[in-house]
């Protein structure tokens, strides 16, 4: 099994790093809420949450948002969307391309990678009974792969996961990201989605993990919606 600290020192170094380039959203209240660098070259986030909570759309923009031209202020890159649930939406994929394009410029006038990591071993573990034991083992060893192939490549690797309920002693079970303590060491940077307690057509995301917010400051979250065009801020009235 490797080391953690073999796992997480480049990306570390990568996530200091100022000068290295980084993956951003092009919103600005989204940007500010997840740092000064949103999605390091060379690391590794995790966003997670319930089903219809946003995950596929983050994943989604940040894969249109990646290929905006250096012109635009954007990376000149490319994506790989490792889909393990079958969802992907090439249709969407363009309406928010299209848009993402737009927004871009609409910006410069006034001034990923992507995988659902959780889902393909919940089902075989409930299909073939595996043991955590048994389970261990692989995920480092997909950790160690992501870590590795983020360095070489200077890529931003982003994981979709769910969400589990786990219960303590007697008490209420609540909403944990799947996959268990183990796996939570894993990604340096965790942003967990839910929709708004009031408004149906909002969402919220919260850093539960992160190398340069305080996860329990008031900036550490931020209401958003999904739009035509992908994810937005929320423009206060």
């Amino acid at each position: 099994m490797a080391d953690l600290g073999d796992l997480f020192s480049s990306p570390l170094k990568a996530f200091f790093a100022k000068s290295a380039p980084s993956l951003r959203t092009f919103n600005a209240g989204l940007d500010q809420f997840l740092g000064e660098r949103p999605f390091p070259m060379g690391s590794l986030t995790e966003i997670c949450g319930e089903a219809g909570s946003g995950k596929s759309q983050w994943c989604l923009h940040l894969c249109a948002v990646v290929q905006l031209p250096l012109s635009m202020e954007g990376l000149a890159g490319s994506a790989v969307y490792l889909d393990t649930e079958g969802s992907f939406n090439g249709a969407r994929m363009r309406q928010m391309a299209d848009a993402t394009r737009k927004n871009a410029l609409a910006m410069l006038d006034q001034a990923p990678d992507c995988q659902a990591i959780a889902f393909p071993f919940r089902y075989i573990m409930d299909e073939d009974n595996w043991s955590v034991e048994k389970q261990t083992p692989i995920f480092y060893d997909i950790a160690q792969k992501l870590n590795r192939m983020a360095d070489h490549y200077d890529l931003a690797v982003v994981i979709a996961n769910q969400m589990t309920t786990k219960f303590k002693d007697s008490s209420e079970g609540v909403l944990v990201p799947a996959l268990g303590d183990a796996w939570s060491y894993i990604p340096h940077q965790r942003v967990q989605l839910s929709r708004h307690p009031t408004k149906s057509e909002f969402r919220v995301a919260k850093l539960i993990k992160s190398s340069v917010i305080d996860c329990e400051s008031d900036k550490s979250e931020v209401t958003f919606c999904i739009t035509a065009g992908g994810i937005r801020d929320v423009v206060a009235e």
